[in-house]
């Protein structure tokens, strides 16, 4: 009978050693004043342990073993990165990455010396330690502390980590998928917590399960209808309060738990038994003239069995103290059921009760504008967000010193300029105005530096200083890293902790299709379509009716397959996008009506497509930039048909569209790339090759939509005849990440019409080909 893989033992007998033998063998180091296990992959420098990724080990390991002597940076690369195609770039980065973990410093190095032109060395003296001068057995059967899922060496490659908000860097040619990642990460700053997903994605194992809590949506029972927003801005407020209060906790979040708003009562065993908690809060809100009653119930969700109950009285001065208290009840009740209650109560944001409720209406809009993502996928209407915006405004007029309403007001403002809806100088005035003066009220508040993360990520572009401001404000009592920034961590290449934060956020809101939508799409840029598509079908078990989810679940096996007969039901919607297109005003979605329609070799539906627009231009697929022309899109249209008189006249409108309008530092690299576009439909190929090397080599500003694949400079080069260019770029982002899905190459005209003939781009679709067979998206 064959053994079973219980059966197996873990480790194989070792043979007898020597005491030589064994401290030969040791897989202790000792440098400077840290002790390095290469087993484990864990290094501790006196009661501390560094947790340092897995190729930072790595790198640290090649020094360790090289030491005293130099390793150059080809070593390193060979070492580190085995079978990649790495640059010098990615070495030195990746030892700034080193250096910020070991708190060393380039200019006075205790570790890490870097020696011009021969690469770098470490200047700590190096020796081996005896496993039993440590008093340890030897750890060749420990848990390793570095993540068994290595970061995906492609996050190392020589292509840089794209920058601005998670998106297709095209317009022209963009997979349908990153419109609504798009909408996720533009205007949700999400909570999240909780555990590791094992069921889900198995690369890495699991941590322990943390008892979980869900907070049903409060029923209002104010005389007045309209508080009912008011309910759903304290449900809000009490789930963010408590995660702070109980970070041991997981506090399901509140897209989650707005599904069972409507729903006939439920019992808390069938809520713990539909999200895996072990306990739920009921809560109903009263408000009239005299105050403020709100009562809440913790109930056990195994057995129904009533915990504890109270009823919070307060004058509506003390409302906004609600939150903290409540949460800190709670906290200490579920103490004693085992969970510790761990942080400190949080200050009241402001006593003037109206200033609180415009606060809380603002906060449940902006919670339900979060989710707008359809038809597919639009965002939310400039009305939605002036709302938010006025209703803040009200309440930094009624309180002057409500630091938390200047943040939120920010991140709306930033909304506005992202998705295009204003981005004059005026505009980013008022966001750094906001920014500046919850920063003099209240400049260690965690949402105060949360709005600084944010500030920094998607307007500036500083994505390294936006997660330590993160970090900050975690210290400071924010819940958890919001899903944003995730995108981040991947943008700076620690890939392992970005997947971990969106296993968290699924865990906590397995409800909330854009998770699933945006976890999903990671998980294309690093290649790994198998966990992608895994994750559209969690996203649609919980959310079966979500047309996003619905559409992508087809385009993704399309993309990953080359399938077209799974694109006709959504090619078809694509034709009569038009008047949709216009209503929404939304380069997003005629984005997405073009790949669509060329990807299922529809092109020629496409010039009605545009005329049903009945528009000269739209708001930009790219964020913070403006608008965009029309005459872009039917530009690449004639060239596909085969007109080019009609080309060269929809070239010679994009030139005037960019005359009519003064270039900016966001939109600089927009408008070279729209130049470039511009002289290929002229046919001045050699001057469009030119302007789109010279916008590809321009910083690219963060408001961009962009993702894994630059598809528009590809397409330049390879209708303007660049062909070794066109194909060098294909070969490398179907290849490393952010790696596009093969169908985006193999079966778009963009490239497959020009380069068709060219002998590498053959042999790229052959091994493409060979790809999409290989995938079962069923």
């Amino acid at each position: 009978m064959p053994r079973t893989v219980a059966q197996l033992p873990e480790h194989p007998p070792a043979p007898a050693q020597t005491e030589v033998d064994v401290q030969a063998q040791s897989p202790y180091r000792r440098v400077g004043d840290l002790t390095i296990d290469l087993v484990r992959k864990q290094v501790v420098g006196g009661s501390r342990e560094f947790r340092l990724p897995k190729l930072s080990f790595d790198l640290l390991a090649a020094l360790v073993e090289a030491a005293p002597e130099p390793v150059s940076i080809d070593s390193l690369m060979s070492r580190v990165w085995p079978g990649l195609v790495v640059t010098p770039e990615t070495v030195v980065q990746r030892v700034k990455l080193l250096r910020a973990a070991l708190g060393d410093d380039s200019r006075r190095p205790r570790y890490v010396e870097g020696l011009r032109g021969r690469g770098y060395r470490l200047v700590a003296q190096v020796s081996t330690v005896p496993c039993a001068e440590l008093g340890r057995e030897s750890p060749a059967a420990a848990e390793p502390l570095v993540e068994a899922a290595a970061e995906p060496a492609a996050a190392e490659s020589s292509a840089a980590p794209s920058r601005g908000v998670q998106g297709p860097r095209s317009r022209r040619a963009v997979p349908a998928r990153a419109v609504a990642v798009i909408a996720a990460l533009l205007l949700v700053v999400v909570a999240a917590g909780g555990f590791g997903l094992a069921r889900f994605v198995t690369s890495d194992a699991p941590p322990p399960p943390a008892p979980r809590i869900a907070v049903l949506p409060f029923e209002s029972l104010s005389p007045n209808p309209g508080d009912a927003l008011l309910a759903d801005g304290m449900q809000d407020e009490l789930i963010d309060a408590l995660a702070e209060r109980a970070p041991s906790l997981g506090v399901i979040a509140r897209t989650t738990m707005m599904t069972y708003r409507g729903r006939p009562k439920v019992a808390a065993s069938t809520v713990g038994r539909e999200l895996g908690a072990a306990y739920v809060v009921a809560a109903t809100l009263r408000r009239d003239t005299g105050g403020m009653r709100m009562t809440l119930e913790l109930v056990d969700a195994k057995t129904d069995a009533l915990l504890w109950s109270h009823a919070y009285e307060r004058d509506l001065a003390e409302m906004s103290s609600l939150r903290s208290e409540a949460a800190a009840d709670l906290a200490m009740h579920l103490a004693l059921a085992g969970t510790p209650a761990d942080a400190p109560a949080r200050a009241a944001a402001t006593r003037n009760p109206d200033a609180y409720d415009q606060y809380l209406q603002a906060l449940a809009a902006l919670q339900a504008a979060s989710g707008i993502y359809a038809p597919c996928c639009g965002a939310p209407s400039l009305e939605d967000l002036q709302t938010i915006e006025t209703r803040l405004t009200r309440a930094v007029a009624l309180d002057p010193d409500f630091a938390e309403a200047y943040a939120l007001r920010m991140v709306v403002r930033i909304a506005v300029h992202l998705w295009n809806f204003d981005v004059s100088d005026a505009q980013l005035r008022r966001i750094r105005e906001d920014l500046a003066a919850a920063e003099k009220l209240a400049p260690r508040a965690a949402k105060t530096l949360e709005a600084r993360a944010y500030y920094e990520a998607w307007i500036e572009g500083h994505y390294a200083r936006a997660l330590a401001i993160l970090a900050d404000a975690q210290k400071a009592g924010l819940a958890a890293p919001p899903l944003w920034a995730a995108d981040l961590l991947v943008r700076e290449q620690h890939v392992d902790e970005a997947l971990r934060v969106f296993r968290r956020a699924l865990e906590l809101d397995p409800k909330n299709p854009i998770v699933s939508y945006s976890y999903a799409s990671e998980l294309t840029l690093l290649h790994r379509p198998a966990e992608a598509l895994r994750a559209i079908d969690f996203g649609l078990a919980q959310s079966p009716d979500d047309p996003a989810l619905q559409r992508w679940k087809s385009t993704a096996a399309f993309e990953f397959t080359g399938d077209r007969t799974r694109l006709r039901p959504l090619a078809e919607a694509a034709a009569a996008a038009g008047p949709a297109i216009r209503a929404a005003d939304s380069g997003l979605l005629l984005a997405w009506a073009f790949h669509l329609l060329t990807s299922a070799d529809e092109t020629a539906k496409i010039p009605a497509l545009l005329d049903s627009v009945g528009a000269p231009t739209v708001r930009a697929a790219f964020g913070g930039v403006g608008r965009e022309p029309i005459a872009a899109y039917r530009g690449w249209t004639c060239l596909l048909l085969g007109d080019r008189q009609g080309a060269a006249e929809q070239g010679r409108r994009v030139l005037e569209f960019l005359a009519a309008g003064e270039e900016t530092k966001h939109d600089r690299y927009f408008r070279q790339l729209l130049a470039a576009e511009a002289r290929l439909f002229m046919g001045d190929d050699r001057a469009a090759v030119a302007q789109a090397r010279a916008a590809a080599a321009a910083p690219q500003p963060p408001g961009l939509a962009q993702s894994y694949f630059n598809h528009w400079t590809v397409a330049i080069y390879a209708w303007g005849g660049a062909e070794s260019d066109a194909v060098d770029l294909l070969e490398k982002f179907t290849s490393v990440w952010p790696a596009a899905e093969p169908a985006v190459v193999a079966r778009s005209p963009l490239y497959t019409v020009p380069l068709a003939r060219n002998a590498r781009f053959q042999r790229l679709m052959s091994r493409l080909e060979a790809e999409m067979s290989a995938i079962r998206p069923d």
